[in-house]
């Protein structure tokens, strides 16, 4: 294949072509198309906003669904529609990120229902337990997140999980790069999934708090009984395993009422129960 690098050549032989009867229909059919595209563009840009303008797209209903603890005209302010905003012109993936930034909504989701519906679902965060804070309890989500504070005594129906850091627990050297509260948060997370699997002797129900700390690590207390549970350094399977044990074996011999505490890991194949004097 031969190519011409004369540039004088090749653009005398695009004149000749332009000046020719065909090239000369063929860009008069190529502006004529220009034309009308732009043509067409001009009218559906003044048909959207005649539409985004119309009544007949204004709202005349909102369908809310999911919302257990954000109201709903809390979730209508945050998504910033009123009932003459016009469904065509909405922003949803605005509005999605709006109503995302509340403390309670994990996503949401928004769908244009025609002439005049939009469609709201939200899905709220889950609570699995309390953390407790020095202003206060917030809730901790499946995932680990604090995402809300606890304002109502209500509210508090759940484990409470409490982080006491200490001197060692905060770290004095580069050897002591302190608490690891992420950790912490996932192993309780790990044993309350594991005590809510029905266990009878040791329910997730049951559980009403669960402490960590440098020196005793895991204490866990339960509902019916006020006396501490000394967990250890770890909270696995191997460890609620051996607690719904003994806790089994104190319901069935009906020594509740004697024990003073339990020491989960008092030697490697031993429970430690200590008894009221």
């Amino acid at each position: 294949m031969l190519f011409d690098l004369n540039t004088k050549s090749r653009k005398g032989r695009l004149n000749r072509i332009a000046r020719s009867p065909e090239g000369k229909r063929f860009l008069a059919r190529l502006l004529a198309a220009l034309l009308i595209t732009a043509g067409l563009g001009a009218v559906l840009m003044v048909g959207y906003q005649a539409l985004a303008h119309s009544e007949f797209f204004w709202l005349t209903a909102i369908e809310l669904t999911g919302n257990r603890h954000v109201r709903k005209d809390a979730v209508i302010e945050l998504a910033g529609v009123h009932v003459r905003s016009n469904l065509l012109a909405l922003d949803l993936a605005e509005m999605r990120r709006r109503l995302e930034t509340d403390q309670w909504i994990e996503r949401a989701r928004l769908t244009r229902k025609w002439p005049s519906v939009l469609k709201i679902e939200i899905v709220e965060r889950s609570p699995e337990a309390l953390v407790s804070r020095p202003d206060g309890f917030h809730y901790l989500d499946r995932q680990g997140t604090v995402f809300a504070q606890a304002a109502r005594p209500g509210d508090l129906d759940y484990p409470v999980i409490t982080i006491q850091e200490g001197d060692t627990a905060a770290g004095d050297s580069e050897n002591e790069p302190g608490l690891d509260t992420a950790s912490v948060i996932g192993e309780v997370l790990a044993f309350l999934k594991q005590a809510g699997k029905g266990n009878t002797a040791l329910p997730r129900q049951n559980v009403s708090q669960i402490q960590y700390g440098p020196d005793n690590g895991y204490v866990l207390y339960l509902v019916d009984r006020p006396f501490p549970i000394y967990l250890g350094e770890s909270i696995g399977p191997r460890e609620y395993a051996r607690l719904a044990r003994t806790l089994y074996w104190l319901y069935k011999k009906d020594e509740f009422n004697q024990v003073a505490y339990i020491k989960l890991r008092y030697l490697d194949n031993k429970v430690l129960v200590g008894k009221i004097d």
